[in-house]
């Protein structure tokens, strides 16, 4: 739930800018649409004139509890962003995320920041985020971080070593992989040190330029927890997620509402208004921190890699999103 904030505080001006509104950032834009402060605006930067008017019509659908309606201006480039932004996110695909950051960065001064992941394709990309956002509140969103039922697993566990296993057909190990490591990091309250590939078998996404694949991640952590993704070939295998600990098991069905005998909410991206009123008000979020994204990311394509460019397996470049 959104956190109390200081009632004068939230009658100022506030603008929140999604750069990339396809469909994730059309999302966000419905997300944005349920924030509760007054006097905010939204923009939504999109070139696509198809892609605006989508936006439009998602973010008319949703709105906030209290009755009021937060205003939105679709516009087809970041020149038409005022000088400064409570809340800028990127949610344009990776490889063009750092261009859409710089090309914003030079028209717009945001207090905080949000990005999408895969954060970048290039390596070197991770150190240019670093300084070009140094001193400005920035997460990524990872949006497992925030659910409820994951956090009150966590709190639930104890500081012993733990096990993660997703399982499931063809889930996106390339593009989802990274939920549910930054995961394994909340639950074990720990940082993952080492990530191996095994069984990989690499293909061309479904959108153009990037890879995707099968096969299995086991990345181990500091504190000796492991956490395995197992992504099969074909198809109609669910993800199931299992967590134990110390003997006691957690089956978790995301699809299906349920954590062993129990109810477990997700949230979609359409669903994350308090997390946005959070970095727009306090400017505070428990997602990860680019810093600690980063690093995460870092470990995540450099096991990849050489299954996704096996021509170029210590190249800058992992073309996943």
């Amino acid at each position: 739930m959104p956190r109390k904030t200081n009632m004068s505080d939230t009658k100022r001006p506030r603008t929140i800018a999604v750069i990339g509104c396809g469909n994730i950032g059309s999302r966000l834009l419905q997300s944005a649409a349920t924030v509760e402060l007054e006097n905010l605006s939204v923009f939504g930067v999109e070139p696509s004139e198809a892609a605006r008017n989508l936006s439009a019509e998602r973010f008319a659908q949703v709105g906030r509890t209290d009755g009021r309606v937060n205003m939105l201006k679709m516009v087809n480039s970041a020149d038409e962003l005022p000088e400064t932004v409570d809340l800028l996110i990127i949610a344009c695909s990776a490889h063009q995320r750092m261009d859409a950051l710089c090309s914003t960065l030079a028209r717009t001064r945001p207090r905080a920041v949000m990005l999408e992941k895969v954060l970048f394709t290039a390596d070197s990309d991770y150190d240019r985020a670093a300084e070009l956002l140094e001193g400005i509140p920035t997460w990524v969103n990872t949006t497992r971080n925030i659910w409820p039922d994951y956090r009150s697993l966590a709190a639930r566990l104890t500081n012993a070593p733990l096990s993660l296993e997703v399982t499931g057909s063809d889930w996106g190990l390339g593009s989802n992989g990274i939920h549910f490591l930054a995961l394994a990091e909340l639950l074990a309250d720990s940082e993952i040190k080492t990530i191996m590939l095994n069984d990989a078998d690499a293909r061309d996404a479904k959108r153009a330029g990037y890879r995707e694949l099968t096969g299995t991640l086991r990345a181990e952590l500091a504190d000796d927890s492991v956490a395995t993704l197992i992504s099969r070939p074909g198809n109609g295998d669910p993800i199931s997620i299992r967590v134990e600990q110390n003997g006691k098991g957690y089956d978790i069905s995301e699809t299906g509402g349920m954590i062993n005998s129990d109810p477990f909410t997700i949230l979609y991206t359409s669903q994350l208004g308090f997390a946005l009123q959070e970095m727009v008000a306090e400017r505070t979020s428990n997602l990860p921190t680019l810093a600690q994204s980063s690093r995460l990311h870092r470990l995540y394509l450099d096991a990849l890699r050489p299954a996704i460019h096996p021509q170029a397996p210590n190249g800058d470049l992992c073309m996943v999103t």
